[in-house]
């Protein structure tokens, strides 16, 4: 069995890039069969895995975390950048009602599936249900702008915004399960919980759409010389915008969405 922990660089980068070129040449030849990328990429990962046929182990769990939270910093701004405002307009009350409170009763009807039909108590039920409670934003991106896919383009927006905005919402329940079971030492109380979740909303949206202010105000500005900075500099701000909101006891997902949202408009 191969440890990626284990061994040098060149060989952990060498299987990094062969199993993303396998999972992208895979998801181009069966994205016409309607199969989401996504998918494809999760079954080259259980197949190089430890159990799979690759019997490669990796379970660095901050390296792990860290790959996780960045990748799903790039996917939430793309998505936002790339969405048409103005579709998306007409449907922002109807997507924030799905981005939370469809989470929300998602996560609830999972949780008591899960304590009626296992061992668990509701509270843990509750987590897991919590945990896949939101819709997989690159799943949604990637189906939604696939040529062969026919909606109405209000039920499209409408299901690409609450995509890419439905994020925060699992992450914040996920938290407060973990709070109410104790796993970081105490359990707060409803209202604080409550507080909580608009605090983080409300800083998360609110900084995200002051970052994108900024960035056009200083896009606009100055003359960085080279075309090949821009991009660099626009994602360093995102990153920066990011952990601004997370030092804010905000939501950074949400944030990034915002910042992307609105300097695609």
């Amino acid at each position: 069995m191969i440890n990626l922990e284990m061994i040098n660089l060149e060989l952990f980068l060498l299987v990094g890039a062969v199993l993303l070129i396998i999972g992208i040449f895979a998801s181009k030849f069966f994205l016409r069969f309607g199969v989401p990328s996504l998918l494809l990429f999760l079954v080259v990962g259980m197949l190089a895995g430890s159990d799979g046929l690759g019997k490669i182990s990796f379970d660095n769990f901050h390296i792990a975390q860290f790959l996780g939270v960045v990748t799903l910093i790039f996917i939430l701004f793309y998505g936002g950048f790339t969405t048409d405002f103005k579709q998306i307009k007409p449907v922002i009350k109807e997507s924030a009602i799905l981005a939370t409170l469809g989470v929300a009763l998602t996560a609830i009807l999972t949780a008591v599936a899960v304590y009626l039909l296992t061992p668990l108590n509701f509270l843990e039920s509750f987590l897991l249900g919590a945990i896949i409670s939101s819709t997989d934003a690159p799943t949604v991106f990637s189906i939604l702008r696939a040529k062969n896919v026919h909606l109405s383009p209000k039920l499209k927006s409408m299901l690409e915004l609450e995509s890419g905005s439905n994020d925060p919402m699992a992450v914040f329940l996920t938290l407060m399960a973990t709070s109410f079971l104790g796993i970081g030492g105490t359990s707060p109380s409803a209202l604080f919980v409550g507080l909580n979740f608009f605090l983080q909303m409300g800083v998360g949206f609110g900084l995200g759409y002051f970052m994108a202010r900024i960035t056009v105000k200083l896009l606009r500005k100055f003359d960085l010389d080279y075309e090949g900075l821009y991009p660099v500099f626009v994602l360093s701000l995102v990153f920066f915008t990011y952990t601004l909101i997370f030092f804010a006891q905000g939501s950074g997902f949400l944030g990034v969405y915002i910042m992307g949202l609105f300097l695609g408009k």
